[in-house]
């Protein structure tokens, strides 16, 4: 029985053919920086200072605000999100 799975996992493994897509290739992985806050600011702030790559109540949600509107004090550490979302 293993060895007829092992088989078809293998056929099913060498059967993908090369990508060639360039937006697929160019596809950077999401990934969270730590920003320390300069100055304090409300999160629509933060997020048209150090753009991401979600929407403002995504980043709201990660960083556990209130509201986007919540003036946040200088040198809090807040996250955002960099990479593409894949489409």
């Amino acid at each position: 029985a293993f060895e007829q799975q092992h088989q078809e996992l293998e056929r099913i493994a060498t059967s993908f053919g090369t990508v060639r897509d360039k937006d697929v290739l160019n596809v950077q992985p999401r990934r969270i920086e730590i920003v320390k806050l300069p100055r304090a600011m409300t999160l629509k702030e933060f997020a048209e200072r150090y753009p991401s790559s979600v929407e403002l109540e995504e980043l709201r949600l990660i960083n556990q605000i209130d509201s986007p509107d919540t003036q946040i004090p200088a040198g809090t550490p807040l996250k955002r999100v960099t990479g593409k979302r894949i489409e």
